[in-house]
């Protein structure tokens, strides 16, 4: 697997992340979560250490299944 990637979607009361990977031509789906957003509103950022603190939950999980 020479390609792997991870894709972030930033809505209004969650974040949406996959890993995906390449694999001799086939897309196949590592891992993937919802997080419900803390720290975000209407798309803008009003506590910058919960919006990070979520993003780390989905990467801390991410990186316990690969």
């Amino acid at each position: 697997m020479r390609n792997i990637k991870a894709v972030f979607d930033i809505g209004n009361d969650s974040i949406k992340a996959i890993v995906i990977g390449n694999d001799e031509g086939k897309e196949i789906v590592l891992a993937k979560q919802i997080e419900s957003t803390q720290g975000l509103r209407k798309g803008k950022i009003l506590d910058s250490e919960n919006f990070a603190s979520s993003i780390n939950r989905i990467l801390e999980n991410f990186i316990k299944k690969l």
